[in-house]
């Protein structure tokens, strides 16, 4: 795999980047999205931000690949969190945005 990405990308470092930002988000969603909308937005989104941020690497191939490499992975780190926190459910079945304003002692 990372052959072909050396060979698709022209560049070993943001080759070896772009496959490690693909297998954090690829843990992201095995372990963290168990929600029905989850399972089905956020690899729509992931695939949104990949291509966008290929566009740019082949529309300007001498631009700012590592700036663009830098705005895809903070894009991706907050859908990640979005997806997170306002989707995923704690042990009690309260949702995450909800859990703020319920305590133990008052339910």
């Amino acid at each position: 795999v990372l052959m072909f990405l050396f060979e698709f990308f022209e560049d070993q470092m943001l080759a070896f980047m772009v496959f490690s930002v693909v297998w954090v988000s690829e843990i992201f969603c095995m372990v963290k999205v168990r929600g029905n909308y989850s399972m089905r937005k956020f690899p729509s989104f992931f695939l949104l931000l990949f291509l966008i941020y290929l566009l740019y690497v082949y529309s300007y191939p001498l631009g700012f690949t590592y700036v663009a490499f830098s705005c895809w992975v903070c894009s991706v780190c907050s859908v990640m969190l979005y997806f997170s926190n306002r989707f995923q459910r704690r042990e009690g079945g309260i949702p995450v945005h909800n859990a703020i304003f319920t305590t133990t002692i008052f339910p």
